[in-house]
């Protein structure tokens, strides 16, 4: 069993690497291993316009952790990401209890995107897919 030093280590570790097989690693076992702050970091990291192509796997392992502090964020990646960041994030935000004003906040965001030319098939699948879940 590793110890917290090992796993703060592992975490500062999972932020600074460059290698995508070893973030991905790092990731998922400090996922399993629910490991204090580890969302803050996955958030950061998905965030990285560098890693724009390599997020899936971090956005699972956020979808692991409750995501209602991020509920915008996860709409912003289902809009905007690819399938694989899509998916992971519909999947965050179906584990999500809602208030309706958080509800609100975000259904014009929604509205907005639906209304975009510029969408792939699985953006637009995903899309109308949180638009029937405000309605």
């Amino acid at each position: 069993m590793a110890s917290i030093s090992d796993l703060q280590t592992q975490l500062a570790e999972l932020e600074s690497t460059t290698d995508d097989a070893r973030r991905n690693e790092l990731a998922l076992y400090l996922m399993d291993r629910k490991v204090p702050g580890l969302v803050e970091v996955l958030v950061r990291l998905i965030q990285r316009l560098e890693l724009h192509n390599n997020r899936g796997t971090l956005v699972y392992c956020l979808s692991h952790f409750d995501c209602r502090r991020h509920f915008e964020f996860l709409v912003e990646l289902v809009i905007t990401g690819n399938y694989e960041v899509a998916h992971h994030a519909m999947d965050a935000l179906w584990k999500i209890e809602l208030s309706r004003v958080k509800a609100n906040k975000v259904l014009a965001a929604i509205e907005q995107a639906r209304a975009r030319d510029d969408l792939h098939d699985h953006q637009r699948e995903f899309i109308e897919h949180l638009w029937k879940w405000f309605e």
